[in-house]
């Protein structure tokens, strides 16, 4: 099916060059053609020899395409002891300083973002800024947290509300010289407490 799709594209960028008289730009094709259902005739470009099926290429030696291959994730998923204890040396929760992600370039995400851990202040900030966090489709990152028990406490907390994972934010730390949380994030930079 790939390769279907990938060569109807390709028919598509031929077809545009073809009818290019006619002013139609490539976003008005592909909005009329593609997402309006049809699918254009497969058009062999270039012959060089023989050719593999995909399928041959994704299922070798005759498996089976409808069987579904297991993941090896733990039975719990992401609350499984094997994920956990999560720590951010750098991090620690308290009071943001005038100096702490002072750089961090406008519009530097997209979507905002918030950092936690699992203690008495993050959970308090997160109960109290929850609406806003939801409102403004933020999301979360707990950077200190020992097990999946507190874990669960943190998203029993957000209530379906926000996305949470808990992640190291080393990096985060280093790229945007912050070292303290509770903090937010969003296009507009860091909001200090």
């Amino acid at each position: 099916m790939g390769i279907k799709v990938f060569i109807s594209g390709l028919s598509l960028v031929a077809a545009t060059s073809a009818i290019a008289g006619d002013k139609f730009t490539y976003s008005e094709m592909i909005r009329s053609d593609v997402l309006g259902g049809k699918q254009a005739e497969t058009k062999v470009i270039e012959q060089k020899g023989s050719t593999t099926s995909i399928d041959t290429i994704l299922y070798p030696e005759g498996t089976d395409p409808e069987e579904k291959e297991e993941l090896a994730l733990p039975k719990q998923g992401v609350m499984s002891d094997h994920y956990f204890p999560v720590r951010t040396p750098l991090m620690s929760p308290g009071v943001i300083s005038p100096n702490e992600g002072r750089d961090i370039p406008r519009g530097l995400y997209a979507q905002p973002v918030f950092l936690i851990g699992y203690d008495r202040g993050s959970l308090a900030w997160l109960e109290s800024n929850l609406d806003i966090l939801h409102k403004n489709k933020a999301m979360g990152m707990v950077v200190n947290v020992e097990t999946p028990a507190q874990m669960q406490k943190i998203l029993d907390i957000a209530d379906s509300k926000v996305i949470i994972q808990a992640t190291s934010g080393q990096r985060i730390a280093q790229a945007l010289s912050l070292y303290h949380y509770p903090a937010y994030i969003d296009g507009d930079g860091l909001l200090r407490n």
